[in-house]
């Protein structure tokens, strides 16, 4: 199709999709991944789609095992053998469809009124086995819900609906009605447009910005300021390209700063770019911003508060329309800020949907006749109970309708069914207390390491390596066994597990682009509870070493290992490390799992792995051994490769007290041979975030232990070309104050370590002086020229603002 779209011809054309059964899936996957395509050809199919006409699509799924058998022979006839994930996804209420369909309401939210849904059910059933009739999809599953869509039906069974015996049949009446009504809708919106650009005073149109907040998320993009900025401004600028030029007058500005072509966009920057759009009174806008979930946004929720009333503030109502839609549970940094405008609590209008979701939870158990588990009456007075006692919490109700359902599956009786649910506690708090505590304890120390992971976890663990690494560490800290090989589990055996372990509050999910399971919190509230105080009652009952331990050391624990599932915790040990560090939790079982003295298998996952992920340039030339510098570290053997790194990592604590420099050659080496630690200290890639980070203190960390101020390296970053060639050797202080690498945060912390490096005697030339004061500061070239004979008056100096 996007070939097609190439020829001239049909460049602009619109796109109408008329999609049956499993077809209607597939288009809504399509469309979901045009959208959140942002550098190819492929983004352009969702804004040129107009409408899609649903006939009989199994939007949640379907029971009936023929949509399963046209699923089974596509399958067969497309790889030769079937394609049992496929079938599993295609369960009623599956979590394949519920993805699919989560992620099609955002697209819905980025088209806006410009796309048209609508949705057909089949009105007949299918004959089976010519024993009994039944719907493939029923009606609940055959539309997708959203407000916009419109809903009919078509006289026919699941087959038959699409087969028309001519132009008179009500099947194809009723469908063709709706194209022509599309076709006319468009050729107005077109006219109007004209209308626009022809200035006749009309308003321009609503640009629908959308961003869903997910703490769950496998991205930090998708839980950060940074990612709800990314998102929007990408949204903006590609509906109004007209404010293009306000972004490409930005990135020059910042390209001439930082003097390199590519760079990456940070925070501060992002937020600059959005306040000149919304202050802007050049371009008509009008925005109407969705922001989802706030209450999931792992940050400092007054910046972000404080932000949306700024752009509220800016926007002057005519240049600027700003109309902003948030979502969030009640917390009370959102409702001081936002009480002025409307509300809605949703959980007072869910009463239908906990209804429907909780008998087909328990409705299955109470089918097949007089062998079936429970009775369909008592499944039904079940229900009522559930949906009268849940107050509209979602969340409650899954919890309760799993114990229930496998209370069911025991052979519980009805009777006491019934008392159970009554003693099922209202608040959530306590039903997380009450879950918690039904963990039997033989696997509590695992629960609590398993909990402790998942919380502290940069990225979200798929369940094979929350598997492996819990029972590692377990293994490692409990019985000092250091073996990598931990037992494969079948997937339904993975999850029986962690429902052991996790008693039900850690759930499973797929992401949007791979079907590897990843292991979550069932909510946000469950994350909270674990991490309040009122979670004591698990740590009671684990062993006092385990409790005495956090996610962070167990996680660096897994850094040791180089087996295969350690990847995703490998990328973020330092910081693991450094979240040990300042909790004091370092011991003799963390060792820094960075030794490059011996080469490794391709396979294997250790530190030359972890190098070959650092895209930073001190990393890449320090791995490579750059032979044009005669790099010589590798003489230094294993300790001064793994100091390197916890220099370059921040970890103060460890360089200070478990290798302190006195006790090495390094010092008595640094004046003769490359020693890099100052210059990993001032210049390397933030490998800790940065509010752990103190560059400064490292710095003087290692001057106090002796390292030389004054030692010449060849610089592994770029430095700035008009100071001296870059082939020569530089001092630190010559490194810090002509490198163009943006790994140096601010001009504070240069001014910090400049200062200690002149208190311990590095020196400087002239040269040097007028250099950073023409390229970079003229405050630091004016500080350079202060009596170093005075400490006082050089640590009083503050540079002119």
């Amino acid at each position: 199709m996007v070939d097609e779209r190439e020829l001239a011809e049909h460049y602009k054309r619109p796109i109408i999709f008329v999609v049956h059964s499993l077809g209607g899936i597939i288009v809504k996957a399509a469309l979901n991944r045009s959208s959140a395509t942002q550098g190819t050809r492929l983004k352009e199919i969702a804004p040129t789609t107009c409408g899609v006409c649903f006939l009989g699509t199994p939007h949640r799924g379907s029971k009936s095992a023929s949509l399963g058998k046209v699923a089974y022979q596509i399958s067969v006839a497309a790889t030769r053998r079937p394609n049992t994930r496929l079938l599993q996804g295609l369960e009623k209420n599956s979590q394949t469809l519920e993805h699919v369909g989560d992620a099609f309401a955002q697209t819905m939210l980025k088209s806006g009124s410009s796309l048209h849904i609508y949705s057909f059910r089949e009105e007949k059933e299918t004959r089976k086995y010519c024993v009994f009739n039944t719907m493939v999809v029923d009606a609940d599953s055959a539309k997708i819900g959203d407000a916009r869509e419109e809903v009919g039906s078509i006289p026919a069974n699941n087959s038959k609906m699409t087969k028309f015996g001519s132009n008179d049949d009500i099947g194809f009446k009723r469908i063709s009605a709706q194209l022509p009504r599309w076709v006319q809708e468009l050729r107005t919106d077109e006219a109007l447009s004209q209308e626009d650009v022809r200035g006749r005073g009309s308003e321009p149109t609503w640009t629908i910005v959308a961003f869903f907040f997910h703490d769950r998320g496998t991205s930090i993009l998708q839980k950060s300021l940074s990612g709800l900025l990314r998102e929007i401004l990408s949204s903006i600028l590609g509906q109004l390209p007209q404010l293009l030029p306000l972004a490409v007058a930005m990135y020059k500005k910042l390209v001439k700063a930082h003097g390199k072509r590519t760079l990456e966009w940070n925070l501060e920057d992002l937020t600059a770019l959005m306040r000149q759009i919304v202050r802007q009174r050049e371009t008509r806008i009008r925005l109407l911003l969705f922001l989802d979930a706030l209450d999931e946004h792992a940050g400092d929720n007054e910046q972000l508060v404080q932000m949306l009333q700024e752009w509220r503030e800016s926007a002057d109502g005519y240049y600027v329309n700003l109309k902003v839609c948030l979502a969030s549970r009640s917390w009370n940094i959102f409702t001081d800020n936002v009480s002025d405008g409307p509300t809605l609590a949703i959980h007072h209008h869910t009463q239908d949907d906990i209804r429907v979701y909780t008998i087909s939870r328990l409705g299955t158990l109470s089918q097949g006749g007089p062998r079936s588990m429970l009775g369909s009456r008592s499944c039904a007075s079940l229900t009522e109970q559930i949906t009268a006692k849940a107050q509209g919490v979602f969340i409650w109700v899954r919890l309760v309708t799993e114990h229930v359902a496998k209370n069911i599956r025991d052979g519980t009786p009805y009777q006491t069914l019934e008392g159970t649910v009554a003693a099922m506690p209202e608040e959530l708090e306590d039903l997380y207390y009450h879950t918690v505590a039904r963990i039997d304890a033989e696997y509590t120390n695992e629960a609590h390491i398993i909990f402790q992971m998942v919380l502290c976890s940069v990225e979200p663990l798929t369940l094979e390596t929350l598997f492996h690494a819990s029972r590692y560490s377990s293994r490692l800290y409990l019985h000092d066994d250091k073996s990598d090989e931990t037992p494969d589990m079948y997937p339904e055996q993975s999850l029986r597990w962690l429902m052991s372990r996790g008693g039900g509050i850690l759930d499973v999910f797929t992401g949007t682009s791979t079907s590897t399971p990843f292991v979550q919190f069932l909510h946000p509230t469950a994350k909270e509870y674990l991490e309040s105080p009122k979670a004591r009652d698990l740590m009671e009952r684990v062993a006092a070493p385990v409790a005495a331990k956090s996610g962070p050391y167990f996680l660096a624990l897994c850094a040791q290992s180089c087996a295969y599932w350690t990847a995703v915790i490998k990328e973020n040990m330092l910081y693991y490390i450094k979240l040990v560090e300042t909790d004091r939790q370092l011991d003799k079982d963390i060792i820094l799992p960075l030794s490059f003295k011996e080469p490794e298998p391709s396979d294997v996952y250790g530190s030359n792995w972890w190098l070959r992920q650092q895209s930073d340039t001190f990393f890449q030339r320090y791995k490579t051994g750059c032979t044009n510098y005669h790099l010589s570290h590798s003489s230094f053997g294993d300790v001064y490769q793994r100091l390197v790194n916890m220099v370059a990592a921040n970890l103060i604590w460890l360089v200070k007290g478990s290798l302190p420099l006195n006790t090495l050659d390094i010092i008595g080496n640094a004046k003769r041979m490359d020693i890099y630690l100052l210059q990993a200290a001032i210049g390397t890639r933030s490998l800790v975030p940065a509010h752990l980070e103190d560059r400064a203190a490292m710095v003087q960390t290692l001057l106090s232990l002796g390292y030389p101020a004054d030692v010449e390296t060849h610089p592994l970053n770029a430095v700035h070309g008009g100071y001296k060639p870059q082939e020569e050797t530089y001092t630190p202080l010559e490194f810090l104050l002509t490198t163009t690498d943006a790994n140096i945060p601010n001009e504070d912390t240069r001014l910090s370590i400049a200062k200690l490096l002149l208190d311990a005697g590095a020196s400087y030339q002239p040269k040097l002086k007028h250099h950073y004061a023409k390229h970079h500061n003229a405050a630091m070239g004016k500080f350079l020229t202060l009596p170093m004979n005075g400490l006082e008056e050089l640590y009083s100096y503050q540079p002119d603002p």
